[in-house]
C-alpha cells in the first residue's frame, strides 16, 4: 500500500510516511523525557561564578560583624558543597533535574545568606519599595564638594 501524502502546512511542507514520522516523533519524545538533551537556562559559567561571588559575599558579610563565624563555617562547607554540585553537573552536560537542582540550592544558600546578615534589622514586607521610590531616604554626602555633579574628585 502506497503511503499518503499529507500537507501539514508546516515549514516542512509535506510528510509523505505517516509511519514514519510517527517513529520520528516517538524517538524524539522518548529522548527529550529521558533527559538526554543538555539543558541550561542560564549560561553554564554563570553557576560557578554566582557560587564564588556568593563566597566573597559571606566573607564581606563577616569582615562587615553581620555574620558569625559559625555561620560562616555552615555557609562555607555548602558553598563547598555547591563547587562540587556544580562540577558534576557540568560534566553531565548540564541536564534538566540536576540544573535546577543546582539552581535551587544556588538560590537557597543566597537567601540563607540574607537572612543570616539581616537577622538584627530584617526587611519589612514593602520596605524595598518604599525606600527606593521615597527620596528622604537618600543620603547626604558628607561634603558637599563631592555630591554628583558637583565636578570634584575625592583627592584621596
Amino acid at each position: 500500500m502506497r503511503s499518503q501524502e499529507l500537507n501539514t502546512g508546516a515549514p516542512f511542507g509535506k510528510l509523505t510516511n505517516m509511519h514514519n514520522s510517527k517513529k520520528i516523533i516517538g524517538i524524539v519524545a522518548a529522548i527529550w523525557a529521558s533527559g538526554t538533551f543538555a539543558y541550561a537556562e542560564m549560561n553554564p559559567a554563570e553557576y560557578q561564578q554566582r557560587i564564588k561571588d556568593l563566597g566573597d559575599q559571606v566573607h564581606l558579610l563577616q569582615g562587615k560583624g553581620l555574620l558569625t563565624n559559625d555561620e560562616v563555617s555552615k555557609f562555607t562547607e555548602r558553598l563547598s558543597q555547591l563547587s562540587k554540585t556544580e562540577q558534576t553537573v557540568r560534566s553531565a552536560g548540564f541536564q534538566k533535574v540536576p540544573t535546577d537542582e543546582l539552581e535551587k540550592a544556588v538560590t537557597k544558600l543566597n537567601a540563607d545568606v540574607f537572612k543570616a546578615s539581616h537577622k538584627d534589622n530584617p526587611i519589612k514586607p514593602g520596605q524595598a519599595d518604599q525606600e527606593v521610590n521615597d527620596p528622604n531616604l537618600i543620603p547626604d554626602y558628607p561634603d558637599p564638594n563631592l555630591k554628583p555633579g558637583s565636578g570634584v574628585v575625592d583627592k584621596k
